[in-house]
């Protein structure tokens, strides 16, 4: 399988600083060896985006904090992707805050549409990333990017790369779930997405009903 390795050093969704390092710390750790000895090859490797720290730029907007630069960065991923995937070959992105799924997801969409194909998520992670504006506590994106990929929040996240939702909430498995917002969970429950918390991974696990 050919590979293309996009790195994105974006930590301007979330808070807390570091997640901009995770491209590089994944590189030194051996991608590129691991992934040869599992018989595939990297062919292509590029970074969409230019760095932006956090403490040199401004918040701009409270409930959408550094919102125009991650859409801007999260465009350049979403037409990375989408070239990837109708070249055939199979994009791995590093990221990075989990404001690069509204990328990640678009790019993917946008092709999956193209060659006529349905698009799912499974997204192993202990919170929802299912706020928008009007009920995330922080304002920080990366709670807000896979509401905003299924059209629910701001036009600048629901309408990123190509106007409309990038998927259907039904279509979108969570596992892992632990730490979710009372009304993020409630926006969850209306869009129909299937979740498997912790708790229930716990007590019952994996079950096909």
């Amino acid at each position: 399988m050919e590979i293309n390795v996009l790195e994105m050093p974006l930590d301007l969704g979330a808070s807390r600083h570091g997640s901009d390092m995770g491209p590089s710390a994944i590189r030194l750790a051996g991608l590129k060896e691991k992934i040869t000895e599992l018989g595939h090859k990297i062919t292509k490797f590029s970074c969409p985006m230019e760095q932006h720290p956090q403490e040199y730029e401004d918040v701009e907007n409270p409930k959408a904090k550094y919102l125009s630069l991650i859409t801007k960065a999260c465009n350049q991923l979403a037409e990375k992707v989408e070239v990837a995937a109708l070249n055939k070959e199979f994009p791995i992105i590093l990221g990075g805050d989990h404001s690069i799924v509204l990328g990640s997801l678009a790019g993917m969409s946008a092709a999956c549409k193209k060659l006529g194909k349905k698009i799912g998520v499974l997204y192993v992670d202990a919170h929802g990333d299912f706020n928008t504006c009007d009920t995330s506590l922080t304002g920080n994106i990366h709670g807000m990017c896979l509401a905003g990929s299924c059209g629910y929040g701001i036009p600048e996240l629901t309408n990123l790369y190509f106007d409309g939702a990038k998927i259907d909430p039904k279509n979108i498995c969570y596992v892992g779930l632990r730490d979710i917002d009372p009304d993020e969970k409630k926006l969850m429950k209306e869009a129909g997405v299937t979740a498997f918390t912790m708790s229930h991974i716990d007590k019952t696990g994996f079950t096909s009903d």
